[in-house]
């Protein structure tokens, strides 16, 4: 039988293969003990723990990962309700515009009164349709909110999208409405944490500008 020879380097090796065979194998086994002994005894409850943290672990990284995967989801998805509602909101503006005998630049374009904001609000609630993140955001299941801002301009929008105030904050799932009752409003809506939603394609908070005036 030829040397035995473990847990040993090359020059170790050429000299135990010079030993007697019976010193060599004594000599390879006292190594061997060495090194078993300078490794951590791990019993079998301890093998069992080890197991069942690093199963714990990879199911902690699976959920995280899955609801990732979902709040992704519900993001593209809100992004796609919410150019829907501004679709919406321009078929109106055009059908004001195209029953309007007014010239004047100022003429406002969207509902002064509660009565006929209530049903601007009830068509663009179902163009919105249901809430992504299954949440109810107001009584009666609205997802639509008409927000006046008199300093909103068109000038502004580009630095809204890359960072939008820390104030525009709603329930998630809301889409706000957010004019200046002049001639623009900014369509926004509300990802999982209530801040504007994100869009990853074009790296900015999705805002949606619409002009109201001729």
């Amino acid at each position: 039988m030829g040397p035995v020879l473990l847990l040993i380097d090359e020059r170790l090796a050429r000299y135990f293969s010079r030993l007697p065979i019976a010193e060599n194998r004594l000599a390879a086994l006292i190594l061997l003990l060495a090194a078993m002994v300078s490794m951590p005894a791990i019993s079998a409850a301890e093998a069992r723990t080890s197991k069942a943290a690093m199963e714990s672990r990879m199911l902690a990284m699976q959920q995280m990962r899955a609801s990732l995967v979902q709040t992704q989801n519900q993001d593209d998805q809100l992004i796609k309700e919410m150019s829907a509602v501004a679709d919406r909101l321009q078929k109106h503006i055009r059908t004001v515009h195209n029953g309007s005998r007014s010239e004047r630049f100022e003429e406002k374009l969207l509902p002064g009164d509660a009565r006929s904001t209530q049903r601007l609000l009830v068509e663009l609630n179902k163009a919105a349709g249901a809430n992504p993140y299954g949440k109810e955001v107001a009584a009666g299941g609205s997802r639509i909110r008409l927000v006046l801002d008199p300093s909103l301009c068109a000038d502004n929008i580009g630095g809204l999208r890359e960072q939008p105030p820390e104030e525009w904050h709603c329930k998630p799932g809301e889409i706000v409405v957010r004019h200046n009752d002049f001639d623009v409003a900014v369509i926004w809506g509300g990802d999982s944490t209530g801040k504007p939603v994100f869009n990853r394609s074009t790296r900015h908070y999705n805002l949606i500008c619409i002009r109201l005036s001729r």
